[in-house]
């Protein structure tokens, strides 16, 4: 369903594993400095990119599919339509409880299918702007 502010803003000050689909290396870019942001909250980043081994000194997974076994508290996707709402779909089937598209990406779909399971679900917006909307800083 899609999450309400009261939950975002518990999502965002209460940290956990969360994994970031289409992390980035370039400091321009929302999949390189919003999981920097999201770092400093607390929140451990599984940074998930097929095309390096590492970001921030991180290493990074290949696929959603990599994270199976790990508790996460939701996926941010930093992908491209068609490519986020497939990515988005695998993370509703593999019932991660908090599915965060990014500015300008909307799935109905993907909307619709969180819905039916009852996991929370944002998309087109930021977490980074919806946090200093509402106050959250490290």
């Amino acid at each position: 369903m899609q999450a309400s502010i009261d939950q975002i803003r518990d999502f965002l000050l209460n940290p956990g594993k969360l994994a970031i689909v289409g992390a980035s290396t370039k400091e321009n870019k929302a999949g390189f400095y919003v999981p920097k942001y999201l770092r400093s909250l607390g929140f451990e980043t599984i940074l998930v990119n097929p095309m390096v081994d590492e970001i921030q000194t991180t290493k990074t997974l290949k696929s959603l599919d990599d994270v199976a076994g790990f508790d996460l508290k939701g996926v941010i996707i930093y992908r491209k339509l068609p490519i986020a709402e497939k990515v988005a779909l695998k993370a509703i089937d593999m019932d991660i409880p908090f599915i965060w598209l990014p500015d300008r990406i909307v799935s109905e779909k993907a909307e619709k299918l969180a819905e039916e399971k009852n996991l929370l679900y944002v998309q087109d917006d930021c977490p980074l702007r919806i946090g200093k909307r509402l106050k959250i800083a490290p």
